[in-house]
């Protein structure tokens, strides 16, 4: 039969109650761990970046461009213009 007393780590007794020092589960968040507005700022970089190489691919003349593309570009469109013109809602 094993025991479990014989499976503890050295210096661990049953019965008895250790804390985590790395545990954050009810550690409350200051204000300055907070990082949505560096985070938005870099995904936002990102989404120029990518939106600047897509229309340099795209090039000037008219063609055929597949609608998944086309339905990506649509939809990006939309969304930060929603969140853009809406902003103000939310700001304290």
């Amino acid at each position: 039969m094993i025991k479990l007393s014989d499976q503890l780590p050295k210096g661990v007794e049953l019965g008895k109650v250790y804390s985590n020092p790395y545990a954050r589960a009810f550690k409350p968040l200051k204000e300055e761990e907070d990082h949505e507005v560096s985070m938005g700022q870099n995904q936002l970089d990102t989404i120029i970046k990518m939106a600047t190489e897509l229309k340099e691919k795209m090039g000037e003349g008219e063609k055929d461009i597949p609608a998944w593309i086309q339905d990506h570009i649509s939809k990006s469109e939309s969304y930060i213009s929603q969140a853009n013109t809406n902003y103000h809602e939310y700001k304290k």
